[in-house]
């Protein structure tokens, strides 16, 4: 388990199969920025992040709790009552 921000984003990049200069330029991040975090990472930055990348869970990021990708929620075609989340239907008329 990665144990600081820089290490989970570095997991995070290494999932996409990219390299970090491509990360950061896709970003709009400097150059070797993902190499020079020292501590956390600036809310501006976060959003960047999550614009280009909205399957990055940013509050694993940022604490490592929970998923690294967020859980998509999408409507099924099985009707309006049920939804998929991370490919499981739920019933919502089940869920109080």
């Amino acid at each position: 388990m990665a144990n600081s921000v820089k290490d989970r984003l570095i997991q995070f990049i290494d999932s996409k199969v990219i390299s970090k200069n491509v990360f950061e330029k896709a970003c709009g991040l400097s150059t070797r920025y993902v190499s020079n975090i020292r501590q956390s990472i600036q809310p501006d930055t976060i959003k960047k992040i999550a614009l280009i990348y909205p399957e990055l869970n940013t509050g694993w990021l940022l604490t490592g709790e929970g998923e690294m990708l967020r859980s998509e929620v999408s409507q099924s075609s099985k009707g309006d009552n049920t939804i998929q989340v991370s490919g499981n239907n739920v019933d919502m008329r089940n869920i109080n």
